[in-house]
């Protein structure tokens, strides 16, 4: 028997051939070595993420790593089964489905570069969010016609834009690997659907709060949530997260951290955050009370009626759901325009627009600053406060009692008038 011999290669040929020196070669092959796999990049691009992105990327993110079978774009029923680790997936024979399927193959192991991080990818991954979206919404909205509720929208366009953003911040965070290009920014977002949110009109507001107050398995916690909503204008996470350490008794000041964990404050009434204080301690315990050793200010404000055996429930965001729901199915009017809890930051700002003006509206919302231009016609903090305390019928610091604190002042420091 012969021996098996290894071929020669002449390296030096090989890299005149190819334009490279020993030294440039070596660097390749090391930086090679040192770009991640898409598991190792995935995962450690999301641990650094703020826990709401984590939320919302997570999971288009794992579908790249993990792959995800057969999905079709017709709605037949055996596609519609949601079952097992990956629901939607297509199980029909017919020539609709066959011929639609996307297949996302698993790239765990590959190591990212431009190869792997493609248009192609994002396309196919957006394609499938799009996809799994509308037959998740086609089943969703089953349910809800089981309980009276009107159907919401299922066309899978907020997938299909969130999956594409999750890939354009991916690649960016790989640029080093990927030569600089970031081939999610040629896939183009879909375009939104206008959306028709009308504020409610004053006796709709009135029927709301009266059906809040009246009905339900604890009124005490939805009426305050309401009115937290009507006077802040919060959105749902700023409601369920708020702490009573956010809570400014002296200073009538509210601070919110819903959106971008920013502190944004809001002017409010005493006996608002009275109630809230009461509240807190009445169900939270001591830890709540700022008047006690045993006080906490990261403690939460908001809290459920406490259990059987007396243990203590934060609120959490399933509670809007239920005042949703509840409003929907027992409001003529609000079925049709699947009312919730936003529906009362969009009407106090629309009142705020037609009694005082636009940049009272803009103040209320807390929305940033859109051209310089908006500098000259701003709504100051204390400017809100008198919108608010005159549209609420409430006195706060910043407006009431300014002559009596400005003789205070005065005599505090020995001027006379």
């Amino acid at each position: 028997m012969s021996e098996r011999t290894t071929p020669h290669v002449d390296l030096s040929a090989l890299l005149a051939e190819s334009g490279l020196t020993e030294a440039e070669l070596l660097e390749q092959l090391t930086a090679q070595s040192r770009r991640p796999t898409v598991a190792d990049h995935v995962g450690a691009y999301l641990k650094v993420q703020t826990a709401g992105t984590r939320r919302g990327y997570a999971t288009h993110l794992n579908r790249l790593v993990s792959g995800y079978g057969a999905v079709c774009d017709q709605t037949c029923e055996l596609c519609l089964g949601d079952d097992g680790d990956q629901p939607f997936t297509c199980r029909c024979t017919c020539r609709a489905c066959l011929t639609s399927q996307i297949r996302i193959e698993p790239r765990s192991n590959d190591v990212v570069g431009t190869s792997i991080y493609t248009t192609e990818v994002v396309q196919q991954l957006a394609a499938v969010a799009k996809r799994l979206a509308i037959k998740r919404g086609i089943v969703h909205n089953r349910v809800r016609a089981t309980k009276g509720l009107p159907a919401k929208s299922a066309d899978g366009i907020g997938a299909e834009e969130n999956a594409i953003a999750a890939l354009r911040s991916l690649f960016d965070s790989a640029l080093s690997h990927t030569d600089g290009t970031n081939a999610a920014h040629t896939a183009k977002k879909p375009r939104r659907n206008t959306r028709e949110r009308r504020p409610m009109q004053e006796f709709e507001l009135l029927e709301l709060c009266h059906l809040t107050s009246t009905s339900g398995n604890d009124t005490f916690l939805d009426e305050l949530i309401v009115d937290f909503g009507i006077a802040t204008g919060s959105r749902r996470e700023g409601v369920h997260l708020l702490t009573v350490g956010q809570l400014h008794r002296d200073t009538q000041i509210i601070d919110l951290f819903d959106k971008y964990k920013r502190r944004q404050p809001a002017p409010v009434s005493r006996e608002l955050i009275d109630r809230l204080i009461d509240h807190a301690v009445q169900r939270g315990g001591q830890v709540c009370n700022p008047d006690t050793d045993q006080y906490r200010p990261d403690s939460k404000a908001f809290y459920y009626q406490p259990t059987a055996n007396g243990q203590v429930r934060p609120l959490t965001s399933r509670r809007f759901d239920n005042l949703s729901q509840r409003w929907q199915t027992s409001l003529p009017w609000a079925g049709d325009e699947q009312l919730g809890f936003h529906h009362l930051r969009h009407t106090m700002a629309a009142y705020l627009e037609s009694h005082f003006g636009p940049q009272y509206k803009k103040r209320y919302l807390r929305h940033a600053d859109g051209s310089a231009t908006d500098g000259y016609g701003i709504c100051t903090f204390d400017e809100l406060a008198r919108a608010m305390s005159d549209l609420l019928g409430f006195e706060h610091p910043l407006v009431h009692g300014i002559n009596k604190r400005r003789q205070e002042t005065l005599d505090r420091f020995g001027i006379s008038d």
